[in-house]
This record gives structure tokens, sequence and C-alpha cells, in this order.
């Protein structure tokens, strides 16, 4: 428990702008310290927006890490974007599909639309431009289940994704994208 004391007072001495003497978020990070899964998410958020603390991607990674290991496929999702792009971290793209994978499996539609970009370009996965519609389907299909505003940015992304991928498709192929991206969606059906 110290040491997640320390590391909370560590973020605050080190995120907060220079001059200033509070840190907007200072419960967010003792919380955080103590394991609590959802101050770990919305604490690595404000560390990726860098509005209220310091902009530090790193931070995000290490937060959204400790709340994926909890369970939090939001925060899998993110973290796996940081990995794949290099962004606060080493580049691994393998563990950035692994963590996609998970949090796709537990529901999260922007998870289903990085698989989809990544097996669309053949980045750190075999090009296959089924697999990429049937995940752009599923991502879709998740997001429009939600009234979050980000969750309906997912879906009209999803939709332009399917939109690029269409015409490279066969009509079987279409189906078989079809079938296989609602199943995803929708795993228990």
């Amino acid at each position: 428990m110290v040491y997640r004391l320390a590391f909370a007072l560590t973020l605050l001495c080190t995120s907060a702008a220079a001059g200033d003497t509070a840190c907007p978020v200072e419960q967010l990070a003792i919380d955080a310290a103590l394991g609590d899964r959802q101050a770990q998410y919305n604490l690595a958020v404000e560390f990726w927006r860098g509005e209220s603390v310091a902009r530090d991607l790193s931070k995000s990674a290490v937060l959204w890490r400790l709340a994926s290991e909890q369970g939090d496929v939001d925060a899998a999702s993110n973290l796996g974007f940081l990995l794949f792009n290099g962004q606060g971290v080493e580049r691994d793209q393998q563990e950035a599909i692994r963590l996609w994978t998970r949090a796709a499996s537990g529901g999260q539609p922007e998870a289903h639309l990085h698989l989809s970009r990544a097996y669309s370009s053949g980045d750190a996965l075999a090009a296959d431009e089924v697999e990429a519609y049937a995940r752009a389907l599923a991502a879709g299909l998740v997001a429009r289940r939600s009234t979050e505003k980000a969750a309906q940015a997912v879906a009209k992304d999803a939709d332009a994704q399917i939109e690029a991928i269409r015409p490279k498709l066969t009509t079987q192929q279409t189906q078989q994208a079809e079938q296989r991206g609602r199943k995803y969606a929708d795993p228990d059906d």
C-alpha cells in the first residue's frame, strides 16, 4: 500500500503544471494508486488529454495496463492503441492485437474497429479483408447499442471502414463476413 501511495504522489508531483500548487486530479490519483480500476482508467484519460494535467502517454499506458489487468476492456483497447503505434511505450503490435482481441471479446466496439484496420492493412496480421469487414461490422453493431457520443463516432467510423472494404469482396465473401461479424457482436446467439 505504501508503494501505491508513493506511486500516486509521484503522479501528482510530476503531472501538475509548472507553478501550480494544487493538482486537480489529486483524489483520482490516490484512488488509482489504491487499485481502483475506474480511477486508473479515468486518470489515464486525463494524462491522454493533457488538459488538467500535463500530457504524458507513458503514464496513460501504465494506468491503462493496471486497469486492463483488472478486466477493464476500454483500458485494454486504449493500451493496445498506444502499443500498436508506439506512443508513450515501446511499439509492440503483437501485444496490441492480443489486447484488442480480448477487449473485443468483452464487447468493446473500438477494439473491433482497431482489429478491422489491422486486418485490412496487413499490419501485424496477415491481410484478410473478410475478417476486416467482419470486425468493422461487429464494431458498428456493438457501438450502436450505446448512446454515448464516442460509441456513435465508432459506429460511423465502422460504417466508413465497411464501405471501403465492400468493393473488394465477392458476394459470398460479404455474406461470410456479415455472418462472422454478427457472431462477434453477439457471441451468445
